[in-house]
């Protein structure tokens, strides 16, 4: 096991690279940056999972000093905030994977390359979101509200087949689904 300074060490250098990956507007973390951390470098697109991991390493950085806890707040607030106005899936509550990192507006093509983005609402990506926004909840109240507005309309049970598994069992959950316009499902993956 790593001692306790090479653990805060490696705490540190992940809270620098996530301040880095956010946008100072949106709050938003971009889904990638070059190694030498410049805001020039972000790719311009974020995920489910990439918001998910920011709000609780906020709060793991906040409750190891590495950001004062108002500024932690700030942070996070301005995240949700972000977060209750993107596009959601209508039937579900439940957030596409790609959006741009700047605004929060679903992504239809790719930064950069301008490949389609077919929109996918990933049952895995989702799940991240909803557990950073359960740690935000739980470890600030100033934010509680807040994250339960996003929270609480977030329905799992879209990804729910009840078809699909082994004989008898009820369904599973799937991996997730293509949409092809983003208020109705069409296409499930697993």
């Amino acid at each position: 096991m790593p001692d306790r300074s090479l653990l805060l060490r490696w705490a540190t250098d992940t809270w620098r690279c996530f301040e880095a990956m956010a946008d100072p507007e949106s709050g938003l973390p971009t889904d990638a940056i070059d190694v030498d951390l410049d805001p020039a470098t972000r790719s311009g697109y974020t995920s489910p999972t990439n918001i998910g991991g920011l709000l609780w390493c906020t709060v793991a950085a906040r409750d190891l000093g590495l950001v004062g806890a108002d500024e932690a707040t700030d942070r996070t607030t301005r995240l949700l905030g972000t977060l209750a106005r993107m596009e959601v899936h209508d039937e579900s509550g439940m957030f596409f994977n790609w959006y741009d990192d700047r605004t929060g507006a679903l992504l239809h093509r790719m930064p950069g390359g301008g490949d389609p983005i077919h929109p996918f609402l990933s049952s895995v990506d989702n799940g991240w979101l909803a557990a950073g926004l359960m740690v935000a909840a739980a470890a600030e109240p100033r934010v509680r509200d807040a994250a339960h507005l996003v929270l609480d309309r977030m329905h799992f049970g879209v990804f729910h087949d009840a078809g699909a598994g082994p004989e008898g069992v009820g369904g599973r959950l799937t991996g997730g689904f293509w949409v092809e316009d983003p208020g109705q499902p069409t296409r499930r993956a697993s």
